[in-house]
């Protein structure tokens, strides 16, 4: 595993834990068969959802696979629960309900968090170009949301994966790790990274808590 790359987390240990290299390695064998044999229906089902909604809302899905004896993989479900009972969830299922037909034998059987991907516009959203300069919206509005929601560019799904001030768990970490691996063209980690770097370095603490006003004597 890429340790190096994943030290821009700032948690990562050395050595790996044993199950945390065996769930890289599950996530690359499941990424990898939705890739080579779906990987067309999701950005089909990306694609249709936009058409539906009027714009692109996201370009990522975070689902989740149950993964029984033998490496027998179950069908997606939404890994969010806003999600389900959505047009997201309806698009998606009907293009993925064939995985449940799936099996991977050296997959450890237990349930898998994923990020499915729309391939072609998540390559338009992570070029480096954008990374240096940053610039900062025109509104001065103050948002409490991730700091990346103060750039022009609108925020990146997953927020957390992006924003320096929030920590990435161990679980993603191992995931961003095997996205990276079977999706080398998008060159995650090191897009993270310098997103995460510019953001640190061009986001400062501008307004202190708790704030006063000036008392009036």
């Amino acid at each position: 595993m890429a340790d190096q790359k994943l030290s821009i987390f700032g948690h990562w240990r050395e050595p790996a834990h044993p199950g945390v290299i065996k769930l890289h390695d599950d996530l690359v064998a499941i990424l990898s068969v939705i890739r080579d044999k779906y990987q067309s229906g999701i950005d089909a089902a990306f694609d249709n959802i936009s058409r539906q909604i009027g714009f692109v809302v996201t370009t990522t899905l975070p689902v989740t696979i149950d993964v029984g004896p033998g490496g027998k993989l179950s069908a997606l479900k939404m890994g969010a629960d806003n999600l389900r009972g959505t047009i997201f969830e309806k698009g998606f299922m009907e293009r993925l309900s064939p995985l449940a037909n799936e099996q991977i034998a050296s997959v450890t059987p237990g349930t898998y968090k994923l990020h499915l991907i729309w391939l072609g516009a998540l390559k338009l959203r992570l070029p480096c170009e954008w990374c240096e300069p940053v610039h900062l919206a025109v509104s001065a509005q103050i948002r409490p949301a991730s700091s990346a929601a103060l750039f022009d560019f609108g925020p990146i799904e997953p927020a957390q994966w992006f924003d320096p001030g929030l920590m990435v768990s161990v679980e993603d970490a191992v995931l961003i790790q095997a996205l990276d691996e079977v999706y080398p063209q998008l060159k995650l980690i090191e897009r993270i990274g310098q997103i995460r770097a510019a953001l640190r370095t061009r986001v400062g603490p501008h307004v202190l808590e708790p704030a006063h006003l000036q008392s009036k004597g």
